[in-house]
């Protein structure tokens, strides 16, 4: 499984389907949507492993997961 760049020509192009780890509200959500422009429909994870399970099963769905938190330093 390789890494997928994302970037802002792919944001504008159609509606995606995002995994993100927490709930409707939470950072990883407001991240996808402003990248997305709204444009995308996230998928609550309750967990990282839960995130990349959800991505491995689907190659049409994205992840968007944290890599630093100002809280807890690198993820």
């Amino acid at each position: 499984m390789g890494v997928y760049v994302i970037d802002e020509h792919d944001a504008e192009r159609t509606m995606k389907k995002v995994a993100i780890q927490g709930v409707a509200g939470c950072f990883h959500d407001i991240a996808a949507r402003q990248f997305f422009k709204d444009e995308v429909e996230t998928i609550a994870c309750d967990t990282f492993k839960d995130l990349f399970a959800t991505i491995k099963k689907d190659n049409s769905i994205l992840g968007a997961v944290a890599i630093e938190n100002t809280i807890a330093g690198s993820l």
